[in-house]
């Protein structure tokens, strides 16, 4: 696979080139790729307050991505239920937008 775009860390500005390295997280709004080492020395400073202490891209979110999908199928049989399902789509969507934005342009 060809590498189309650099990711670059947003702490220490070097180039992040595999996917165990990288650290997908966000500061309010703004989704922020990380270093696995920067990630760490992150959540010590003052961002923790605003860093979330989770990851983005790890197992556990893709694992909660699996379950919001699920909920969202079920939640179709329920009357109104097309608008939790809505709802429950929102986070498969984000952890599918990280991957198209960040992990597919790194090798394994």
């Amino acid at each position: 696979m060809k590498k189309e775009r650099k990711i670059y860390c947003d702490d220490c500005l070097k180039e992040i080139e595999f996917r165990g390295d990288l650290v997908v997280s966000r500061i309010l709004f703004e989704i922020i790729p990380y270093h696995a080492s920067c990630y760490g020395k992150a959540l010590t400073t003052k961002k923790t307050i605003l860093l979330s202490n989770e990851p983005l891209n790890g197992p556990f979110a893709t694992f909660i991505s699996f379950l919001f999908c699920i909920a969202a199928i079920v939640a179709l049989f329920f009357d109104n239920g097309w608008i939790i399902s809505i709802l429950c789509l929102v986070f498969p969507a984000l952890r599918l937008y990280i991957w198209k934005r960040f992990e597919r342009y790194l090798e394994v």
